[in-house]
C-alpha cells in the first residue's frame, strides 16, 4: 500500500528555488514544474510513495503540477523572483525528502527549461499521456516510477555526465551482491550511477523487461 503523504509540491518547489538562489541562479516556472516532476519519479521509484500528494497532469509544454503552475504563473518566462510564503510553500519536508531533492538538483539542475523540456518530452511517460485539446490528463504514478531510470540517464548524457546509455549486456553480466553494496555509497559509480543496490537492482529488471518486450 502506497505511503500517506500531506505535503504540497510548494513545499517540494520551494526548497529547488532556495538552492537555485543560493547557488546564484534563477528557475522559471518551466523549469520548476519539470524539476518538482523529476523528484516525484525519483520518490516514487525508491520508496514506492509520493513525494508530494498532488497529481503530475501531461500539458502542452510537458508534465505540470497545476497548483504550482498557478502559483508562479505570474512570472510567466522570467526567472522566479520570490518564493511563495503560503503555508502550503512553508510545510516542514523530512530528510528521505530532502536527500531526494538534492539528487534531482544533482541530477539535473544544471540543465535549462528547454533542455528538461526535451527531456520530458522524448523521455518518460508524458509523450504517451498527452491528447492535444484534452485538459487535466493525470500521469499515473507507476509510470512516473518506471521514469526515473530514463529520466536520470538522459539528464546525466544532457550534462555530459554520463558515458552512452546502459545496455542490456550491462546490467545481465554484471552482477553486484547486496553485501558488495553495502561497501559503498553509490553502486556502479561513474558508469550507473545508482544510488543503492535496491535501486540498481529495480532498474535493471525494468530495462531487462523493456528489451524482452522488444526482442
Amino acid at each position: 500500500m502506497e505511503k500517506a503523504v500531506d505535503v504540497h509540491s510548494a513545499a517540494i518547489a520551494a526548497r529547488f528555488l532556495a538552492i537555485a538562489a543560493e547557488e546564484g541562479g534563477g528557475i522559471t516556472n518551466l523549469k520548476l514544474q519539470k524539476l518538482v516532476t523529476l523528484a516525484q519519479s525519483l520518490n516514487l521509484f525508491r520508496h514506492g510513495s509520493r513525494l508530494f500528494v498532488e497529481d503530475v497532469q501531461a500539458w502542452k509544454n510537458g508534465p505540470a503540477i497545476k497548483p504550482l503552475y498557478g502559483m508562479y504563473k505570474r512570472f510567466k518566462q522570467s526567472p522566479i523572483s520570490a518564493i511563495d510564503d503560503s503555508w502550503k510553500s512553508r510545510e516542514d519536508i523530512d530528510k528521505s525528502s530532502v536527500a531526494v531533492i538534492d539528487e534531482v538538483w544533482r541530477v539535473a539542475g544544471d540543465l535549462s527549461a528547454s533542455e528538461l523540456w526535451k527531456l520530458t518530452h522524448e523521455s518518460g511517460p508524458w509523450k504517451d499521456r498527452y491528447l492535444p485539446d484534452v485538459s487535466d490528463i493525470v500521469i499515473p504514478i507507476e509510470d512516473l516510477s518506471n521514469a526515473w531510470p530514463a529520466y536520470k540517464h538522459r539528464a546525466q548524457t544532457m550534462s555530459g555526465k554520463a558515458p552512452a546509455a546502459p545496455s542490456a549486456v550491462d546490467f545481465s553480466t554484471v552482477e553486484v551482491s547486496a553485501s558488495d553494496a553495502a561497501l559503498t555509497p553509490v553502486v556502479g559509480y561513474g558508469q550507473h550511477g545508482f544510488k543503492d543496490f535496491d535501486e540498481y537492482k529495480r532498474a535493471r529488471s525494468l530495462l531487462l523487461g523493456h528489451v524482452s518486450r522488444e526482442s
